[in-house]
């Protein structure tokens, strides 16, 4: 049980420092540091740092589907992006942390390929369901019926991961104006 929880603590502290730090600039001895641990204790739970990352990316993920669970219980379309939205802005408030997909897409070049993979799928996940919410949006009149759903769902994306890099410069405000923007160009 002791290794289950080490191993969790491990992926916990990892993903902050992931989003805040990214990839590049975070090691085991960073790790644990801010754990109190030694690093052999962490290379026995996850014995590279792809493997670690790999762990937080399906933690992450895992965390993630569940989130679009709860916010598909929303009673519109509207309330479900701006409920996406908040996301962004929750995300940012724990410390300047930005999206773990937008932080590894940063630095994606020296991502091992197995990770690189990972953040392409989370890609495609928050694209296929803002389309899908989209398109419930057009259905039920809330949202102008656009010609390409498909890009209007990853330009909303590209909206809230830019909005969070640029807040790191001033304000979590970026991200709440990026929110209301988003929504008027949604709106008939």
């Amino acid at each position: 049980m002791v290794d289950s929880l080490t191993a969790s603590k491990i992926i916990t502290v990892a993903e902050e420092m992931l989003q805040i730090q990214g990839y590049n600039a975070f090691s085991y001895r960073d790790l644990s540091k801010r754990i109190g641990i030694k690093t052999s204790s962490i290379h026995y739970h996850f014995p590279t740092k792809a493997d670690l990352v790999q762990a937080v990316m399906n933690h992450y993920h895992d965390v993630f589907l569940e989130k679009l669970d709860e916010l598909n219980k929303e009673s519109s379309a509207e309330k479900k992006v701006m409920a996406y939205a908040q996301m962004f802005v929750d995300t940012f408030k724990k410390g300047g942390r930005i999206c773990l997909c937008a932080s590894l897409a940063s630095d994606l070049d020296g991502l091992p390929e197995q990770v690189r993979e990972q953040v392409g799928q989370f890609v495609l996940i928050h694209e296929d369901w803002l389309s899908e919410v989209l398109q419930e949006g057009i259905n039920n009149g809330e949202f102008y019926k656009c010609k390409n759903l498909r890009q209007n769902a990853r330009n909303i994306f590209h909206t809230f991961e830019g909005a969070m890099l640029v807040a790191r410069t001033s304000s979590v405000d970026r991200i709440e104006d990026a929110r209301q923007w988003v929504l008027i160009l949604l709106k008939p």
